[in-house]
């Protein structure tokens, strides 16, 4: 049971602390500015990757023991003489002692505990809490007892006549965790002349590798602070890392084991996998239409296999997708005057565009000409702004739109990394342990509680800024966006209670706390568009009506927000005429389309 314990916490302290440290790091890479925080975030960096290493290191160490007879014996010698420095008459009957009330006791309080605050609730509901309850005692219990094992650690190995004493003491102990016969507390009395002069040397050591950190994270700052060179930056952190854990190595030999460095490097591993595929994903690429209006020279082409328009039968294989059929924007207006999917994916689309010159040619070639009618774009973000957004007023419909830009710059990879980084660690852990359901959602959430980042605030602030001008003109809001935008998308609507769709957000079941959203307004406001092949929607967990669409080719290519509008277009087709044939005719063919 206790083997049990410790390979669960393993895991919870695994995706608490890289989660932790992941967003730490991405905090760094998507901060505009060399200030306090970010000064502090970088010292912290190392610190909290060789914190969670030993961590880890003296869990798995405790593990072992476990299955060891007696159980633990290994830490019962080791607090067994720390605790003696204190109390000269501490035995190993003591640790024993400790060990049945901690192990029994500790997990039973805080399952009991819950029933008192859960409140009225079906039995079953109170017996599956009772369990988590009694789950996250034990999780409680296991770090408690790895961090008793790691103070009395550090106390007996910075001296090698302890060591001595404490192996006396381990080899000593019978099956039931007493001393045996043959061995007597005491006789176990050990000189420590020999190896005086030894703890001087491990210091001096020490001392030279901290001075060595202390150097280099002096000059990381300084090259990042005038070059911003986040190479640099990843680099060195780890250097850094590398230097603290060769100190703590010459002071205390026999501390860091295997698992420590086995840590270090999964770290290592995960973070530079990270930040290579950031920087692989946003090359400079060239965006054509998503659809052509009725007016743009190149509408109804010839070439095309695909028909320009076409009705779905009202027979066979149905009407096409739920979303289709939704309806966005001013309710007091007819149904033809209301936004549908597609209208909302072209805006999405067109918030990617780099210049305002080539946003404003996109908008020309998509809606003009369409029963829109008049549109004015009234508000174009700089492009360098992460998740940057575009204002679209259709005079007509009595409508507002804010379309935010998916991730397609590095600083908005950085911020969805910062965003998510941690909630993504808790999840990849979960395949081994169900981390998130022994934890529950509440701790969860506090765990990857960090600040809001700067531009999330600004974007809330716009969009109330924008619903007051709405409704002072006699207008809705509508919000939408694709990836990061999506997932802007839904906590401006749920913040402001306006109407939003999301095609491919990430979650935000686990970000209400820090992004102060309420779950049930999002569940009313936010219509999610969530390709079956996409990974990028699996991270979190997703809250609001949610629309499934087909998709079976590759991952990436099921997030593009052009193949999720082929296929509403190749079940549903455009009720306004746009010609799609040119975007579409990479994934679908005649024969694909719901004729």
């Amino acid at each position: 049971r206790m083997t049990y314990y410790v390979f669960n916490t393993v895991a919870v302290c695994l995706a608490v602390s890289l989660g932790f440290i992941v967003n730490i790091f991405f905090t760094i890479m998507a901060s505009g500015s060399f200030d306090g925080p970010l000064v502090l975030r970088v010292l912290l960096l190392p610190l909290g990757l060789i914190g969670s290493a030993v961590l880890v290191d003296q869990l798995l160490d405790l593990g072992l023991d476990g299955m060891m007879c007696p159980s633990l014996s290994q830490w019962r010698a080791t607090f067994s003489l720390a605790t003696q420095a204190l109390c000269a008459r501490f035995t190993t009957w003591g640790a024993e002692l400790f060990l049945m009330i901690a192990i029994e006791g500790v997990p039973l309080v805080a399952a009991i505990i819950s029933i008192f605050t859960w409140g009225p609730a079906p039995f079953l509901h109170i017996a599956v809490n009772f369990l988590n309850h009694y789950l996250r005692g034990a999780v409680f219990l296991t770090v408690l007892l790895a961090l008793v094992y790691l103070v009395s650690r550090l106390y007996v190995q910075g001296s090698t006549w302890r060591v001595r004493k404490m192996t006396l003491l381990y080899h000593g102990l019978d099956h039931m965790g007493h001393l045996g016969p043959a061995v007597h507390a005491d006789s176990i009395v050990i000189n420590g002349d020999a190896d005086d002069r030894e703890p001087g040397k491990r210091c001096r050591r020490c001392l030279g590798f901290f001075g060595v950190a202390v150097v280099i994270d002096g000059l990381v700052l300084l090259v990042f602070h005038f070059q911003r060179r986040f190479d640099v930056l990843l680099i060195g952190q780890f250097v850094i890392t590398i230097a603290g854990a060769c100190a703590i190595k010459a002071r205390i030999p026999k501390l860091l084991g295997r698992a420590f460095w086995w840590v270090f490097v999964f770290f290592l591993v995960l973070t530079f996998g990270l930040w290579l595929g950031a920087h692989k994903e946003t090359g400079e690429k060239v965006l054509k239409p998503l659809c052509i209006g009725p007016q743009d020279p190149s509408y109804d082409q010839t070439g095309y296999d695909l028909p320009l328009t076409f009705v779905p039968p009202t027979n066979g294989r149905g009407y096409g997708y739920p979303v289709c059929s939704g309806r966005w924007g001013n309710r007091n207006m007819t149904v033809d005057n209301q936004l549908n999917v597609f209208d909302l994916a072209a805006l999405a689309f067109a918030s990617s565009y780099k210049t305002d010159e080539q946003i404003l040619a996109n908008l020309h070639a998509v809606f003009d000409g369409s029963t829109l009618g008049e549109w004015n774009l009234t508000h174009v973000e700089p492009a360098s702004v992460v998740g940057r957004w575009i204002v679209v007023d259709f005079p007509r419909q009595r409508t507002r739109v804010v379309a935010v830009r998916g991730t397609s710059t590095l600083a908005d990879v950085y911020a969805d990394l910062e965003v998510y980084g941690g909630i993504a660690v808790f999840q990849f852990m979960n395949f081994w342990v169900p981390v998130t359901n022994v934890l529950g959602a509440d701790a969860v959430r506090s765990l990857v509680d960090t600040d809001v980042p700067r531009f999330w605030n600004k974007f809330l602030q716009v969009v109330a800024a924008e619903k007051a001008e709405a409704l002072a003109e006699g207008s809705s809001l509508v919000i939408t966006g694709h990836s990061l935008g999506a997932a802007l998308a839904g906590v401006g609507a749920a913040e402001n209670n306006v109407q939003s769709v999301g095609f491919s957000p990430p979650g935000l079941f686990y970000q209400t706390k820090h992004l102060d959203v309420d779950l049930q307004t999002l569940q009313r406001v936010f219509t999610v568009v969530q390709p079956e092949g996409d990974i990028v929607p699996r991270v979190d967990r997703q809250r609001g009506a949610i629309s499934w669409v087909k998709c079976t080719t590759k991952p990436g290519t099921c997030h593009k927000l052009t193949k999720t509008a082929c296929e509403l277009w190749a079940q549903c087709g455009d009720p306004r005429g746009r010609d799609f044939r040119a975007t579409c005719q990479e994934w679908y063919s005649r024969e694909d389309l719901n004729l």
